[in-house]
């Protein structure tokens, strides 16, 4: 049996820090793998720390409830995760979160626009037109909106 001193400890902790694998550190002093990884371990802590709580309050990460079994057909419960914050998913920006909204009004008004013209066009029996608006979808939406305007 080896015993560890102060002296080893700094050592084997120094070419951790450098990038020596507990492998290389136990060939180097003689001593078995596990060894040198409890040791290090328990002396100066986990060199690669776990994420923190889910509730970190940390502005660089969200939390997300993630099933705990993996994600097995049956869900026997979910467990808060933190993850990075993804920046384009966070909709931070408002101006184009706004933009974002103009467009999605844009084009349910040319949807709507476009179903006015279906129905006009069904209610006169304007056949002719109908089909032109369906083949060519911006007829239809000139046409629905001007319906809403009364200028057809």
């Amino acid at each position: 049996m080896t015993k560890i001193n102060t002296k080893m400890m700094a050592d084997m902790h120094a070419r951790r820090l450098a990038g020596e694998t507990p492998e290389i550190i136990a060939a180097a002093h003689g001593l078995k793998i596990m060894t040198v990884y409890q040791h290090l371990r328990r002396t100066y802590g986990l060199s690669a720390r776990l994420p923190g709580p889910a509730n970190d309050n940390n502005s660089n990460r969200t939390t997300h409830m993630a099933a705990r079994n993996g994600g097995c057909s049956t869900l026997s419960g979910l467990m808060p995760v933190s993850l990075p914050r993804v920046v384009t998913a966070a909709n931070d920006n408002d101006a184009d979160l706004q933009a974002g909204l103009a467009v999605n009004e844009y084009g349910l008004a040319a949807v709507a626009a476009w179903v006015t013209h279906v129905y006009v066009c069904i209610q006169a029996s304007a056949w002719i037109l109908l089909a032109f608006g369906c083949i060519v979808a911006p007829v239809g939406i000139i046409h629905g909106f001007g319906v809403w305007l009364g200028a057809f």
